[in-house]
């Protein structure tokens, strides 16, 4: 008695067992999240620290050094890379790929907290954390309206931004064109000397009397009261009566030295939809969420909100970036069906018989759906590997049902034995070949799961998902696949009749394998060396076959990106922007253009993009590549702006680069030179579509030399002149 009699016995048990499987298949794969890629936690730490009106000079040595530093003797660093531009500096450390993503932002954490002290007076603390693939941009939203742009921006941040960041799964929302409202004090440098106030002394007052802080619980008998000091300042009026000081008892006010204005800050981002501007929301999920999932919550959330807002408000999606993962893993769904069908096609075709071919096919879907359940329990999400790992078991999982199926019906037909006898005989004949054959298989896919580097994480999925299909395709068929044969073969053959073998097709395919074999038989040293010349030309064939870590598809979106030079105002690069935005604009097919500068946290308003939305693939005759090389003839003559178009989406955002060099040299000046040599270079090649140097030309600067022995007989610092300059440019 072998394994399979107990399910041949038991066809209720057989059913309720394969039902189970079934059904935690289902419930596993309704709470599977929806990736483009697999999730990868890159060993690598990311540090990003701001220092208002600081050049990349000052950054350098006052905060990126130190921070170099004090993490260079953590443990297992490969690589420390550090970008220092106006106001911001951001340090990427690489670890090895055995290092925990976790530990690693943790150490690097732990180490910056440590030298705290050594930062510049007015810089917050450092941001660490690890680099995240997964927390991406997920969707962007155009918001127009007959209002002024303030207006406009406070509507954004109040109704839509802060609403949709109280949803799960969201880690950030975005504001890029605003305008928000900033109480501004002109001050009148004579009036202050008169008085003798000074910036510092402005700025004091300022904070000392705009102030709310918690006062704790007052407790009254059976009543508890929570304490609160109300201490915002709110109108003009109220900034205007602040106090600065009181010599003589007699009270001096910053409208005694200046005046209050109720204004606008200095704006540092723009959007513009169309050539017409806009403002835009970006929705940026955090890692691990469900894509799809996160937008439809946003879509929803923004319907609902949608009868509240004001007449006149326009709000557009722009970058929906779940709807080309939507469509892919449609595609792939699609096609695993087709796999199926053609499968059970090609069964129907050699077995000629419809009960059989059931038999097989139903181990297809049943294999399919349990393996999501091992998906779900490895924390496994539906993506490109996982599906295409599905897509390919197809073909594979059905292997072993054939086998057996084919076994039973040979000893009904050779042996002339009934359903129940065939059944349990044919399958404990063949149950030790099955099982060998299929964990080959698995075995061949399980390696491709623990491959070293970034590669092995990124198959891992791939690799065991299809090493799950088949295990679980064995189990399938060595229970079900028997059991149905011993209930649905209702039918006995004469002993020895072969009647699956006297079809015509058989025959037909039967009789052309005879004529290879017995060719082959005759000429056998003709075929070994046939055989070792096509095993031989796969090494110079692998040559001629393109290589890519992840295939670019038509996703009907690409961004130029572009960089005017360093010292460039917003209103300097807006005009650069509308001559790039005049030329592509006459690139065929464009649905919508998106433009930008300043849209991701830490650029400088010399950064800008042009989004590009193409109509749908189905309604034009090329590709997206050939309109992207159109876009590159049109920008030709402004390779001053380093115009670089990439397909948008795929893995991580921003520019990506294929190939990375490093200069390194004590001479700064020196490395911009080289640099810029090489990169000229670079771009004579043809097959290069882009090339830019990171060692960019430093920002005007304006320069205050302090006559010490004036500032020493005053009594004053160099300190106290530097932040009064800071006070009186950046604000308080």
């Amino acid at each position: 008695m072998n394994v399979s009699d107990i399910f041949i016995k038991r066809p209720i048990f057989t059913i309720m067992f394969t039902s189970f499987l079934v059904v935690i298949g289902l419930f596993s794969y309704a709470g599977l999240g929806v990736e483009q890629f697999p999730q990868i936690d890159f060993p690598m730490a990311r540090i990003f620290a701001m220092l208002p009106g600081a050049s990349a000079e000052e950054l350098e040595t006052q905060v990126a050094k130190p921070i170099e530093e004090a993490i260079n003797s953590i443990s297992g660093i490969s690589q420390i890379s550090t970008t220092c531009t106006f106001e911001a500096v951001q340090i990427m450390v690489q670890f090895n790929m055995e290092k925990s993503a976790d530990m690693a932002a943790q150490e690097v954490r732990e180490r910056v907290s440590q030298i705290q002290g050594k930062f510049p007076k007015g810089m917050d603390a450092p941001q660490v954390g690890k680099l995240d693939p997964g927390a991406q941009p997920v969707i962007t939203y155009i918001i127009s309206a007959n209002m002024s742009l303030r207006d406009l921006t406070y509507f954004a941040r109040k109704k839509i931004k802060e609403q949709l960041e109280t949803l799960n799964g969201i880690g950030s929302v975005r504001i890029v064109g605003g305008l928000e409202r900033e109480i501004m004090v002109e001050l009148d440098a004579v009036k202050m000397n008169a008085y003798k106030i000074s910036p510092a002394q402005v700025k004091a007052a300022i904070i000392g009397q705009n102030s709310e802080v918690p006062g704790g619980n007052v407790t009254n008998g059976d009543r508890e009261y929570v304490l609160r000091t109300l201490g915002r300042l709110e109108t003009v009026d109220e900034f205007s009566n602040i106090v600065i000081a009181s010599p003589n008892n007699v009270p001096i006010k910053i409208s005694d030295i200046g005046r209050v204005v109720d204004g606008e800050e200095e704006k540092r981002t723009l959007a513009r939809l169309d050539q017409k501007a806009c403002l835009s929301v970006t929705v940026q999920k955090q890692s691990g969420v469900n894509a799809v999932e996160v937008t439809d919550l946003v879509k929803q959330r923004l319907e609902e909100l949608r009868p509240a807002f004001p007449e006149g408000i326009t709000i557009t999606p722009i970058r929906d970036n779940s709807r080309f993962v939507k469509n892919s893993l449609h595609e792939l769904n699609l096609h695993l069906v087709l796999g199926a069908v053609l499968a059970s096609l090609a069964v129907l075709l050699f077995m000629g018989n419809a009960v059989s071919t059931v038999i097989a096919a139903i181990s297809i879907p049943i294999s399919i759906i349990s393996t999501f359940f091992l998906i779900s329990y490895m924390g496994f999400t539906m993506n490109n590997m996982s599906m295409l790992g599905l897509t390919l078991a197809v073909g594979i999982v059905i292997d072993d049902a054939i086998v057996v199926l084919e076994n039973i019906f040979r000893h009904m037909e050779e042996k002339g034995a009934d359903s129940m006898k065939a059944a349990s005989e044919g399958t404990s004949e063949i149950y030790l070949a099955v099982m060998a054959t299929s964990l080959s298989l698995a075995v061949i896919f399980i390696p491709v799961a623990f491959m070293q580097g970034i590669i092995g994480r990124f198959m891992k999925q791939f690799g065991l998902t299809v090493a799950f299909a088949i295990l679980i395709s064995i189990v399938v068929s060595l229970t079900l696949t028997p059991m149905m044969c011993s209930r649905l073969f209702k039918y006995k053959f004469a002993r020895g009749s072969g009647h699956s073998k006297s079809s015509r097709f058989y025959s037909f395919i039967d009789g052309i394998y005879g004529i290879l074999l017995r060719f082959s038989m005759k000429n056998r040293m003709s075929i070994v060396i046939v055989s070792i010349l096509c095993v031989a030309a796969i090494f110079p064939l692998v040559k001629l076959v393109k290589i890519d870590f992840v295939p670019a598809d038509d996703t009907n979106e690409y961004t130029i990106f572009f960089r005017t030079p360093e010292g460039t105002s917003l209103e300097g690069t807006a005009k650069i922007l509308a001559e790039l935005e005049d030329r592509v604009k006459k690139i065929r097919g464009i649905e919508h253009m998106f433009s930008s500068i300043a849209e991701n946290e830490g650029s400088g308003v010399n950064e800008g993009s042009i989004f590009i939305q193409l109509v749908d693939i189905s309604k034009r005759d090329y590709s997206i590549f050939d309109s992207m090389d159109e876009a590159r003839k049109a920008l030709a003559e402004y390779g001053r702006y380093k115009p670089v178009v990439q397909v948008s989406g795929g893995m991580g955002s921003g520019k990506n680069w294929d190939v990375t060099m490093a200069v390194r040299g004590p001479d700064l000046d020196k490395i911009r030179e080289y640099s810029e040599k090489i990169v000229e270079k670079i771009r004579k090649d043809p097959m290069i579509s882009a090339a830019e140097s990171s060692a960019l030309e430093t920002k005007p600067e304006i320069h205050v030399k302090i006559d010490r022995q004036r500032a020493f007989r005053s009594g004053i610092d160099i300190e106290a002149v530097a932040y009064a300059l800071r006070t009186l440019i950046g604000g308080v």
